[in-house]
């Protein structure tokens, strides 16, 4: 095994930085563009066959080693990031750290690939290997991976795709997400005099406590969660504290496991309609749950990475979702694990940049045992 050199450290840490100071917010379309452009540079002149496309504004870029939608290995992830104030997208090293807007969520990834497809050079001719980057993820990733997996039918034995919060643990899956619109009506009045009118703001609040009643309380004293959860994400109603509102309305996100059925849930805002027939509810978003086998890959993976790191690899099922779960539905098996670091959405954001090398390192003897052609 090639020893981990500080030439190898300098260029992620070089590349992430770069890739840091694009601020890629989801919505901005034209930066999410140039991000990308920067990486097609960063991948010229290597045997690739590079595509561009955009679903709804949301660019992507998809390089591949053969004229295939199908390669043994996809090397994925998004560039785009949440929100932040200006002065998180100018990355500062400090106790080993690179901090940074999208460093653990996730650029170093990217950083990681584009050095790695750097490295392996004309080798790449080699390897049954694909590069995919989107730029919605944080939004659903509908038109993104989404995108290029549900309409254009690319495909994957396996897709590595390191979009997790914790360290050296597989993400052997997640829970389904369902978002609902909520809304009440009721009749306006005076406050003075309330009963001459129908607060639709306790409608709505009747109708949350009957669809919050299926669901466990908390704390559930279970470390893993394995419920399935409630959250009261959005409410508004009313202009006035003396006059009663007429309308009002929220957006509720229940995340749920295999186990439970949507179609069972569907029944409980059903209930809570019949129980309070003045408020509504509109499926908004949903995706189901997926799980991830635990075989082949992750075993190969988990193999090179317990020799490289010294340590024991640990596995979880997530309570938010990735990309995979586009590849899980046609039968592609998920690699989705990450290097040391925290501060998802945070101005802290932050990735241990030692722990970056070793992971370069293991996805590095990973790429060329998985993709060998």
């Amino acid at each position: 095994m090639p020893s981990i050199t500080t030439n190898t450290t300098q260029t992620l840490v070089e590349l992430l930085s770069h890739l840091v100071r694009f601020p890629t917010v989801t919505s901005d379309h034209a930066t999410n563009s140039a991000a990308l452009d920067w990486v097609e540079e960063q991948l010229s002149g290597l045997p690739l066959h590079i595509r561009r496309y955009q679903s709804k504004g949301h660019p992507s870029l998809v390089a591949t080693t053969r004229d295939t939608k199908s390669p043994k290995l996809w090397l994925a992830g998004h560039i785009d990031v949440v929100p932040g104030p200006s002065e998180s997208y100018e990355p500062k090293v400090a106790g080993g750290r690179l901090y940074g807007r999208g460093a653990h969520d996730m650029k170093f990834a990217l950083a990681t690939f584009i050095a790695l497809l750097q490295e392996l050079g004309d080798s790449l001719a080699e390897l049954d290997l694909g590069l995919m980057i989107s730029s919605d993820e944080e939004v659903g990733g509908f038109n993104g991976v989404g995108y290029l997996v549900e309409t254009l039918g690319y495909r994957g034995q396996t897709v590595f795709l390191p979009d997790t919060n914790s360290d050296w643990k597989f993400e052997m899956g997640a829970k389904g997400v369902m978002w609902w619109d909520v809304t009440a009506k009721g009749v306006a009045s005076h406050a003075g005099r309330a009963w001459q009118g129908v607060n639709a703001i306790d409608e709505l609040i009747r109708f949350v406590d009957h669809v919050r009643a299926n669901f466990q309380t908390e704390p559930c004293h279970d470390p893993d969660h394995p419920h399935a959860t409630f959250n009261l994400g959005t409410i508004s109603g009313g202009t006035a504290a003396n006059a009663v509102p007429d309308s009002a309305s929220a957006r509720i996100d229940i995340r749920y496991p295999a186990e439970v059925s949507a179609d069972v849930i569907a029944f409980w805002f059903e209930a809570a309609h019949a129980a309070v027939p003045t408020v509504e509810a509109k499926l908004a978003i949903t995706d189901t749950p997926y799980l991830v086998p635990n075989d082949g890959p992750i075993h190969h993976f988990e193999r090179i990475a317990e020799a490289v790191t010294g340590r024991k690899l640990g596995r979880f099922v997530a309570h938010g979702s990735s990309d995979a779960r586009f590849f899980a539905r046609h039968g592609g098996h998920s690699v989705n694990i990450c290097p040391t670091g925290s501060g998802f959405h945070m101005p802290t954001e932050w990735i241990d940049i030692a722990d970056l090398t070793r992971f370069y390192e293991v996805t590095r003897q990973f790429v060329q045992d998985w993709a060998r052609a």
